[in-house]
């Protein structure tokens, strides 16, 4: 049996804290500062997103392709990933099962 394809995917990954400042801008400072701190110690709100297909997507987001993505081999550019990907024949999941357990 083949490893699995793996595919990239946007994830939203959100944390609440509360953090002691003089004014809304401060408090966006110490959060920054404190941002190793507080994922640390807060659980994540974690969202998952759509699948990335093509750059198009990549740089709706403000990426550009030459990234590497959490969970890769942290090597190869999502660019690179995509281009790949796009060189994979197409399975038609609706017909996939169609002829299984069909005998030739």
């Amino acid at each position: 049996m083949s490893a699995p394809i793996l595919k990239p995917f946007f994830v939203t990954i959100a944390y609440t804290a509360v953090v002691m400042a003089e004014s809304e801008s401060d408090a966006r400072a110490v959060a920054d500062a404190q941002a190793h701190e507080i994922c640390r110690e807060e659980a994540a709100d974690i969202t998952t997103g759509s699948e990335v297909t093509r750059i198009a997507d990549l740089k709706a987001h403000g990426w550009c392709g030459e990234e590497l993505a959490y969970g890769g081999d942290g090597q190869t550019k999502l660019k690179d990933v995509l281009s790949a990907l796009e060189s994979l024949p197409t399975r038609d999941t609706k017909t996939i099962d169609m002829f299984a357990g069909a005998s030739a």
